[in-house]
């Protein structure tokens, strides 16, 4: 049974990192959803600033991935990154030096931007053409 916030988001964030492993970005992001809710709920600052960073992340490699035609290596890499800095965050948003939490939030956060603008280098998905009606 789980007796605190700080085991909560231990629990989803340990549970992102093996969703993030398989590719499950989507799920991802909606346990980030969760979570915001749960800090919200418990009124952690801290928990609701890593939750909405992660979530709005996720997300946006989601939407990169299903849009774009990105290569399985550069896939890999950013897989392996989000679980690093998904350790990083576990590692340190129990501290009261909120510092390391900040540079493992950046380092996700740009994470996905990078993919985001490398995608714009890379031919649309099946999935991007179909929402167009095949215009792009």
């Amino acid at each position: 049974m789980i007796s605190n916030v700080d085991e909560v988001i231990d629990a989803c964030l340990n549970r992102m990192k093996d969703l993030a492993e398989g590719g499950n970005y989507t799920a991802c992001a909606s346990l980030a959803s969760d979570l915001t809710m749960i800090s919200y709920r418990f009124d952690y600052e801290s928990g609701m600033l890593l939750s909405e960073v992660v979530g709005d992340a996720f997300g946006q490699v989601d939407h990169t991935l299903r849009m774009r035609v990105v290569d399985e290596n550069y896939q890999n890499k950013v897989r392996e990154e989000l679980k690093l800095h998904l350790d990083g965050v576990l590692q340190s948003y129990k501290k009261d030096n909120k510092n390391d939490l900040f540079n493992a939030l950046m380092k996700i956060r740009s994470t996905a931007t990078r993919l985001y603008h490398y995608g714009f280098e890379l031919p649309r998905s099946e999935e991007a053409d179909a929402l167009d009606g095949g215009d792009g």
